[in-house]
């Protein structure tokens, strides 16, 4: 297998992130509203590794499947409690305020493209601090379909004036990210150690299979891939 160091020739002409759990750590928030969701219900919420085994697509993509004869009330619901707890515990990932400063220093284009609800992942990067690394920030809705379409990462490199090539990475910790940046014909970046298969040691952190993707298991990891060039 290649090594990453070799293949990574010059800086992404842009990179774009995934939000939570790429840059910042949600799954406590996610998992509980999820669980708010099922008590109101009667229902024995799923644990914290259900959710981040299962809960991948937007919202208003996943509730119609989850709740088919309860939906808009469930979503309602799961939101209640999203607006009332989703900033008091946010929290960036390691080494993440060091990546986006390293990458704005080079002068690299980066944006957000997320299947969050708009509103909420505007509040969020703000609230973080974190606002001014972005050219664009894409939320759910923001186009017709949601990640897994490449709709919303097209949407980005449009209002970056870019266009889809392997230079432009996409960063994300979700298959519905890997997929869409194969659809959308960006260098797929696939994010943390749940994208190593199970029975890795991990000694490998970072692999470049067959220069179709990288897989990184944390930001300090994915610095060091992308300044390798430097």
């Amino acid at each position: 297998m290649q090594s990453v160091q070799q293949s990574v020739k010059s800086l992404p002409a842009a990179i774009l992130f995934d939000w939570d759990n790429t840059l910042v750590d949600t799954w406590p928030l996610i998992h509980g509203g999820i669980s708010a969701v099922f008590e109101k219900r009667g229902l024995i919420p799923w644990t914290l590794d259900m959710v981040k085994e299962r809960c991948h697509e937007s919202a208003r993509e996943a509730f119609p499947k989850l709740f088919p004869d309860d939906w808009q009330a469930a979503m309602d619901d799961y939101y209640g409690y999203v607006h009332e707890y989703h900033l008091k515990d946010l929290a960036l990932l390691p080494y993440a305020v060091e990546l986006l400063q390293a990458l704005a220093n080079h002068g690299v284009p980066m944006g957000i493209v997320s299947n969050k609800n708009k509103a909420l992942l505007v509040k969020e990067v703000a609230h973080i601090g974190l606002a001014n690394y972005f050219s664009v920030v894409v939320g759910s809705a923001d186009t017709f379909a949601d990640k897994p379409s490449p709709e919303p990462l097209h949407l980005a490199l449009r209002h970056l004036h870019m266009k889809a090539t392997r230079d432009v990475w996409f960063v994300g910790d979700s298959p519905v990210d890997w997929a869409a940046a194969r659809a959308a014909g960006v260098y797929e970046v696939r994010f943390g150690r749940d994208c190593f298969a199970k029975q890795s040691s991990y000694r490998n952190v970072v692999t470049d299979v067959d220069a179709n993707m990288l897989m990184v298991r944390d930001l300090n990891t994915l610095y060091n891939v992308v300044f390798s060039a430097v």
